[in-house]
């Protein structure tokens, strides 16, 4: 644990010691690695979310509120597959992700209602961190961006650790989950405290997201992809991205 000691001011007024312990470092790492980044709009532009008969966020969000139940389709996992492009080389590759409702019900209602929608098709993994995460989640289409970040989850409680291949929501605080997510290519036990709770794993399909082109690492600006979409992402023309979504038969 590290002290701080602040010495007695001119005033005569006496400065206690402080402790900064693990946990508050811990959060302070956090806020820097996974904050979801938040601009004021600066566009009227308003776009339809089809949610083809799907729970939205909020109509879960105000469910949960309500203390209604839970929409159906935020009961029961899902078998999605991610079509990946521009991989390392130039390559494709097919992941497998189970959604599991019980460590995450909002969660994973708001990821079916994202991949209904047709949301994460064309999004770039637009920050690789290696032996630590992959985040996505960011449309490149600002106006549709900007739809979708009207509504912020409330947080699930944090039930399965986010051991690598756990698929997850990024936040910038708590209740603040929107669109952005990340895949964890390490064990991240010490995620798990900060209040990110996994939606879902991969059960096929890690050896591609190790595949996953990492040479940009974190030099994309959130704020520039919000803003602009792929516009800004076209300065980075080897971004790995989703090609397609669709639940497994």
């Amino acid at each position: 644990m590290t002290r701080v000691r602040l010495g007695k001011g001119r005033d005569g007024v006496s400065y206690k010691w402080f402790a900064f312990g693990s946990i508050a470092a811990a959060l302070l790492i956090c806020a820097l690695f996974f904050t979801d980044t938040t601009l004021p709009s600066k566009s009227t532009i308003r776009s339809s979310v089809p949610d083809n008969g799907k729970a939205s966020a909020a109509a879960v969000t105000s469910a949960a509120k309500s203390g209604a139940s839970v929409p159906q389709s935020a009961t029961e996992g899902r078998l999605i597959t991610f079509e990946l492009a521009s991989l390392k080389g130039g390559g494709t590759g097919t992941v497998t992700i189970r959604t599991r409702p019980s460590w995450a019900p909002l969660g994973v209602a708001q990821f079916h209602a994202l991949v209904d929608a047709g949301f994460f098709e064309g999004c770039r993994f637009f920050r690789v961190v290696p032996n630590f995460v992959v985040q996505f989640g960011i449309s490149g289409n600002p106006a549709v961006q900007a739809e979708w970040r009207k509504s912020h989850l409330q947080d699930d409680p944090v039930v399965a650790t986010n051991k690598r291949g756990t698929v997850t929501f990024a936040t910038s605080g708590p209740n603040t989950r929107t669109t952005q997510m990340f895949i964890n290519t390490a064990a991240n036990k010490g995620l798990d405290g900060e209040g990110f709770s996994p939606i879902g794993e991969i059960i096929s399909g890690m050896d591609v997201v190790d595949q996953i082109n990492d040479e940009y690492r974190e030099k994309p600006k959130q704020g520039k992809i919000q803003m602009k979409g792929n516009e800004y992402l076209e300065e980075f023309p080897k971004m790995s991205y989703i090609s397609s979504t669709k639940d497994k038969v």
